[in-house]
C-alpha cells in the first residue's frame, strides 16, 4: 500500500488539476443621484458568468457580462440603456516560458455624465471583497495586465497606469452631453514571458485596440480610435528585497479621420520590499511624443518630456482588523481619448480598506489633471482633462456568496469659463451574489 501511495496521489493530483470551474453571480445597485440640484434615481444590474478550464500547463477562461441600467426611473425622461461585454483568455506554460492571449469586446450605450458616479468595479472579475476598492489593482512590471472588457482607455507610458477614474474614459468631457451614446470596443492582447535565470525575467506584450462611438452622433462625441501598443520589459532581481525593471513602451493611435499620435518611452523601475507588508516602487524615464492633425487647422506637435511613477502599498493590523493601503502618483504623456492629441498628465490615486471578520470599510480617491496649456490642443473646444472622484462605503459579507455595500460617491470636473460644472454625487446601496462550482 505504501508503494502505491506515491503514484496514486500523483494520479489524483493530475486528475484534480484538470478541472472546469463555473462562476456566476450578479451585482445590483440602486443610486440616488444629485445632478443640477435635481434628485434622480438610477438602478443597475450586472449578471455575469465565467467558465474556466485549468490543466497542468494550460488554462482557458470565457466570460460574459451584460449590464442593464435604468437612469432617472420614475420620471418622464427615464433612460433605459444596455451594455454587454465578453472576453476570452488562454495561457500556456512551459519550463521557462509562458504565453497568454486575450480578446475582449463590448457593445452598448453609456451616459458619461450619469455613469461618472456608477460602480467602478467590473462584476465577475473577482469574488466580493477581493478586488481593491475602486478596482485599481497594480499592473505587473512590463504592463502585462489586461484592460477589463469594455475599457477604452490607453495604458499610460511605462505600462503601470490605471483605468480612468470610475472607468469613465474622458470623464472631463461628460459635461458636454447628457444623453446615451452607443459605443463599441475591441481589444486583443498577447504576452510572451521568458525566465532567463532565477534573477532575470523578460517579457514582450502587444495589444491592438479598436473602438468608439457607433453612428454619426455617437462617433461625433467619441471618435473611433485604433492602433497598436507594444511593451518590452526586462526584470533583474538583485536581492530578496530589490528588483529593477527596464521598460520600453510604444504606441501609435489614430483617432477619428484626422488625428494620429505616437508615444515612445523608456524608463527604469525600482521596486523595494521594506517589510512583508510594505512595498514601494519608483519609475523614472523619458518619453518622445508626436501628434499630427490632417484636418483644420493642420498642425504637427512634437515633444520630449520626462515620465515618472511612484507607488506605495502598506498592509498592517489596526483595531483588531487588517488595513490595506495603496497609493500611486504618475506623470507622463498619453493620448487623449477625445481629441487624439498627446497630453502630459498628472494622475494620482489613494485606496484604503479596513477589514475585520465580515465587515469592511472602503475608501477611494483619484484624480487626473492636464499640465499642457489649452493652446496645445488642435480642438480647443474640448478643454484639457481635469477630473477628480472619491468614494467611501461599508461592505458586509453575510456569507461567502452574498454581500451588501452602501456608501457615497462623488465626481467633479474643474473647467474654465462662465459655466462651471457642479459637483456630482450619489448615495448607493448594492448587493452582490457569487456562486462557484468546480467539475472534474
Amino acid at each position: 500500500m505504501a508503494l502505491m501511495a506515491g503514484p496514486g496521489w500523483a494520479l489524483i493530483h493530475c486528475v484534480l488539476a484538470q478541472a472546469v470551474t463555473v462562476t456566476g453571480g450578479d451585482r445590483t445597485e440602486i443610486r440616488a443621484r444629485i445632478q443640477s440640484s435635481d434628485l434622480r434615481f438610477d438602478a443597475e444590474t450586472s449578471p455575469f458568468v465565467r467558465l474556466a478550464l485549468t490543466t497542468p500547463r494550460t488554462s482557458y477562461s470565457f466570460g460574459y457580462i451584460p449590464t442593464a441600467t435604468v437612469l432617472a426611473f420614475g420620471r418622464e425622461d427615464v433612460d433605459p440603456i444596455f451594455q454587454q461585454a465578453a472576453d476570452a483568455n488562454a495561457s500556456f506554460r512551459w519550463e521557462h516560458t509562458s504565453f497568454s492571449i486575450s480578446q475582449s469586446g463590448s457593445y452598448g450605450a453609456r451616459n458619461f455624465r450619469a455613469m461618472a458616479v456608477a460602480s467602478p468595479n467590473a462584476p465577475g472579475t473577482a469574488p466580493p471583497g477581493t478586488t481593491p476598492p475602486g478596482g485599481t489593482g497594480t499592473t505587473p512590471p512590463g504592463g502585462t495586465g489586461t484592460t477589463p472588457p469594455g475599457g477604452t482607455g490607453t495604458t499610460p507610458p511605462g505600462g503601470t497606469g490605471t483605468t480612468p477614474p470610475g472607468g469613465t474614459v474622458g470623464a472631463s468631457q461628460f459635461r458636454i452631453v447628457d444623453q446615451s451614446i452607443t459605443l463599441a470596443s475591441s481589444q486583443t492582447q498577447a504576452t510572451l514571458q521568458q525566465v532567463f535565470s532565477t534573477r532575470t525575467i523578460g517579457a514582450i506584450s502587444g495589444r491592438y485596440e479598436y473602438g468608439g462611438g457607433i453612428g454619426a452622433e455617437s462617433e461625433g462625441f467619441l471618435p473611433i480610435r485604433k492602433g497598436p501598443t507594444v511593451t518590452l520589459s526586462l526584470r533583474k532581481i538583485t536581492s530578496p528585497a530589490d528588483d529593477f525593471t527596464t521598460i520600453a513602451h510604444g504606441s501609435s493611435l489614430e483617432t477619428g479621420s484626422t488625428m494620429r499620435a505616437e508615444i515612445v518611452d523608456l524608463g527604469e523601475q525600482w521596486t523595494h520590499r521594506w517589510s512583508p507588508g510594505l512595498v514601494s516602487s519608483i519609475l523614472a524615464g523619458v518619453a518622445a511624443a508626436r501628434s499630427e492633425s490632417n484636418g483644420f487647422p493642420r498642425r504637427l506637435t512634437t515633444a520630449v518630456v520626462p515620465i515618472s511613477t511612484a507607488s506605495l502599498a502598506y498592509f498592517f493590523g489596526v483595531a483588531g482588523g487588517r488595513m490595506r493601503t495603496a497609493s500611486l502618483v504618475q506623470f507622463g504623456p498619453l493620448v487623449d481619448r477625445f481629441t487624439g492629441d498627446f497630453d502630459q498628465r498628472l494622475q494620482w490615486l489613494i485606496d484604503l480598506s479596513w477589514t475585520r471578520y465580515r465587515l469592511s470599510l472602503l475608501a477611494h480617491f483619484s484624480g487626473a489633471q492636464s499640465v499642457l496649456p489649452r493652446v496645445v490642443f488642435s480642438n480647443t473646444t474640448l478643454l484639457p482633462f481635469n477630473f477628480y472622484s472619491g468614494s467611501a462605503s461599508v461592505l458586509y459579507r453575510f456569507t461567502r456568496e452574498f454581500s451588501m455595500e452602501s456608501g457615497v460617491r462623488a465626481a467633479w470636473v474643474r473647467v474654465d469659463g462662465p459655466d462651471p460644472y457642479p459637483l456630482l454625487w450619489t448615495v448607493f446601496v448594492a448587493g452582490t451574489y457569487t456562486l462557484s462550482a468546480t467539475y472534474l
